[in-house]
């Protein structure tokens, strides 16, 4: 499946001369549009406004509703990105001293990259259609079809309409087709769920997830995905100034440790979509990772979001269990 929809973004990308998709995708992401900024440190500090741990309730939800749905990871990664870049706008700031209010907000971007992009990750074995009336549903009637289809407007007037941010695994993707021909295509295929591991873990964490270039930690978790798998660090090293000589960024100047660490960190952490590969090496891991972090800077651990003090039950994903 992930060879699959990387070859056919290879072909696509080989059909014009020019850039290449990585270079777009890395120069669409320094557009003013799409910049990280700390959109929270900017607002009102209020008793009633969001704070990181609102922002990581809510995207909770949002990976328990598309999983009850049976959609694929990119659908919670693509509206955690929808969010922040929302959030960071004149529009998107004003809902940040209300919590109904950025909780109808990620209601409404869940529902457009559902309709969006849901056609490329469904599951065949469950073809719904989430809408309007169904997010009203999820909400246990807290808001109407309405208001949802009322946000959602709000979130493409002021995001332009561009509903297609580059994620994580957007750059993953295509990272992935830049490695050698010598890279097996189970290795890619096992890279790949790692990287998935590791970014969906990582999308509650604010300081991680919103305040960090997307094409970073998409370096940072092939690496990380790699090196798990056993490649050598010579060839790492090589790689490593492939992926920069394609996007012209020096990735390794970008507190590559502390985010290495910190994305190792929370794809160990239990989640229901974790390879299962990845089981028998995670005592190990913990182990390892946990001397590896003990540096990260104080403020970082005091904003990291505890995942295991948060775990998902897959019990509990159902329309009227998940709560808002």
């Amino acid at each position: 499946m992930v060879n699959t929809m990387i070859r056919q973004s290879s072909s696509s990308s080989r059909c014009c001369e020019g850039p290449s998709t990585v270079e777009v995708l890395r120069k669409q992401e320094m557009s003013a549009c799409y910049q990280c900024r700390d959109y929270l440190e900017a607002a009102d500090s209020k008793a009633e406004s969001v704070t990181e741990a609102t922002r990581a309730e809510m995207l909770e939800w949002v990976c328990k509703v598309s999983s009850f749905l049976k959609l694929n990871d990119d659908i919670a990664i693509t509206t955690a990105t929808l969010l922040d870049r929302f959030s960071q706008t004149p529009q998107g700031n004003t809902i940040l001293s209300s919590v109904p209010s950025y909780r109808l907000a990620t209601m409404a971007c869940f529902y457009l990259t559902t309709k969006v992009h849901a056609h490329e990750a469904h599951d065949d074995l469950c073809p719904c259609t989430v809408s309007a009336e169904t997010m009203s549903a999820f909400s246990h009637g807290l808001f109407s079809a309405q208001q949802v289809e009322e946000m959602e407007l709000c979130i493409l007037q002021s995001m332009g309409w561009r509903t297609n941010p580059p994620t994580a695994l957007t750059f993953v993707r295509e990272f992935l087709l830049l490695l050698p021909c010598s890279v097996s295509s189970k290795m890619k295929d096992h890279a790949y769920q790692l990287c998935q591991a590791q970014i969906q873990g990582c999308m509650l964490d604010y300081d991680l997830f919103a305040l960090t270039e997307a094409s970073t930690i998409a370096f940072f978790a092939v690496q990380n995905a790699l090196r798990t798998l056993g490649m050598d660090e010579i060839l790492l090293k090589h790689i490593a100034a492939i992926f920069s000589y394609a996007t012209h960024t020096d990735y390794t100047s970008r507190c590559s440790e502390q985010i290495q660490a910190a994305l190792v960190v929370v794809r160990d952490k239990p989640s229901p979509t974790s390879p299962p590969f990845l089981k028998k090496r995670r005592q190990q891991r913990r182990r390892s990772s946990a001397s590896s972090t003990s540096t990260s800077s104080s403020s970082s651990s005091r904003r990291r979001h505890r995942w295991s003090a948060r775990r998902m039950d897959s019990l509990d994903v159902s329309p009227r269990a998940v709560a808002v």
